[in-house]
C-alpha cells in the first residue's frame, strides 16, 4: 500500500472522528493498525478513538503499545495524555494523577 492510501485512511478515520463516529474511527485505525504495524500516529489515532468510543480498558492497553512504539518526547507525551484520560475514565485517580505529572515532566525537559 502506497503512501497515498495511508494518508487517505488517516484523513478518512479523522474525519470520522471530529464527527463523532467514533466505531467507524476506531474501525479504520484498527485496519491501519494491522497494515501499518509499529506506527506510532496510528496506535495514538487508535487509542484516542477508543478512548472517545468509550472503551477505556481497552485504550489503556493501546497506550502501553504506543509507550513502547514511542521515540520523541511528543509522542511519550500523546501517550501519556491519553492513557491519564483512560485511567481517570476507569476512576482510577490515582494513577491518573501520576500519568498526568509524566507528561507534566515530558513536557518540561529541556
Amino acid at each position: 500500500m502506497d503512501r497515498s492510501h495511508k494518508d487517505f485512511l488517516s484523513v478518512l478515520g479523522h474525519c470520522f472522528l471530529r464527527h463523532g463516529r467514533f466505531g467507524d474511527a476506531r474501525t479504520v485505525f484498527e485496519a491501519m493498525a494491522v497494515l501499518f504495524p509499529g506506527d506510532v500516529l496510528v496506535m495514538a489515532s487508535l487509542s484516542y478513538a477508543l478512548l472517545q468510543q468509550g472503551d477505556p480498558d481497552v485504550a489503556l492497553a493501546s497506550t502501553d503499545t504506543l509507550l513502547r512504539l514511542a521515540l520523541t518526547e511528543r509522542d511519550r507525551s500523546y501517550a501519556q495524555l491519553i492513557r491519564g484520560r483512560a485511567l481517570l475514565a476507569l476512576g482510577r485517580v490515582e494513577e491518573a494523577r501520576l500519568s498526568s505529572a509524566n507528561l507534566h515532566g515530558l513536557t518540561h525537559e529541556h
